[in-house]
């Protein structure tokens, strides 16, 4: 945690004026009681166990606001000592693309856990998660309920995900979490995810937008093959896209868990790749 501690160090340094000195003081005052809560979030995130950490307005003697503005103002304007390690996470995802959703192209970092009610992880890489605009504006900094974990919840070759074709006079689908999915820890956390993140619309509105695309060609096949030669073509194509994501998978991005992320050149390693929401 040397780096990490040392990025710290870094961006409180860099208040130099006289009406900041105080909030410095009290982030440098905190440095071991930050470094002590970075390692029980990355134990707790091996063992599955983030819920258990207590919500904070403080960390030692740093207060809430403290550590907000050195994130603000120390770590994300360009210029900035942090500058370097925000744009390495926020250019970590294989792809450009949201981890969140899979979806939409990254251009902000989201705080797994919430600035609200976690500021001891305000400048936490293993809390930083590259996000589009609309996953990050979409989750509530109030609600309590954890969703995926990009760095931790790895889904690439998991089934989890269960559409349900609605009847009715317009077509209609849902999208909800498959009942066998285990533990129920990470089943609910799929569960929140849909609904928290919103990724249950955007994957509705992709599949309504793919049916439409595909609706001459499954007409004519129900017409000379009948229902089976749609559901035929349906599972070719996806089998087509579960070996293309799963060869994407086995391919080694830049910035992969086995290389690790090497934040800022300080020696500290983030280690985790966005795996991404599939």
């Amino acid at each position: 945690m040397s780096g990490y501690r040392q990025l710290l160090i870094d961006c409180a340094n860099d208040y130099v004026q006289a009406r900041t000195s105080a909030r410095k003081a009290r982030i440098l005052s905190s440095l071991s009681q930050i470094e002590s809560a970075a390692l029980a979030y990355a134990q707790c995130a091996e063992q599955d166990a983030l819920a258990t950490l207590a919500i904070h307005s403080h960390c030692g003697v740093a207060e809430k606001d403290d550590l907000l503005d050195l994130y603000n103002a120390k770590f994300v304007p360009e210029g900035r000592p942090g500058r370097s390690v925000y744009m390495a996470i926020r250019q970590s995802a294989p792809k450009n693309r949201c981890p969140l959703c899979s979806q939409l192209p990254v251009s902000t970092i989201d705080h797994y856990l919430p600035k609200a009610k976690f500021p001891a992880y305000f400048l936490l890489p293993l809390n930083l998660v590259p996000s589009c605009e609309r996953c990050n504006d979409y989750k509530s900094e109030e609600s309590d309920a954890l969703t995926l974990h990009p760095y931790y919840d790895s889904l690439e070759t998991l089934p989890w995900l269960q559409c349900t074709l609605l009847d009715g006079e317009a077509v209609a689908i849902s999208f909800g979490v498959i009942d066998s999915v285990e533990p129920s820890s990470l089943r609910q956390r799929m569960i929140n995810h849909l609904h928290h993140v919103g990724v249950g619309e955007l994957y509705q509105a992709s599949a309504l937008s793919h049916l439409a695309d595909i609706r001459h060609r499954l007409c004519m096949l129900g017409s000379t093959g009948g229902d089976s030669a749609v559901q035929a073509y349906l599972i070719e194509e996806h089998e087509s896209r579960q070996v293309r994501r799963l060869k994407e998978t086995l391919e080694k991005p830049p910035h992969s868990r086995d290389n690790g992320l090497v934040i800022a050149g300080k020696g500290w390693v983030h280690g985790r790749q966005a795996a991404g929401v599939r």
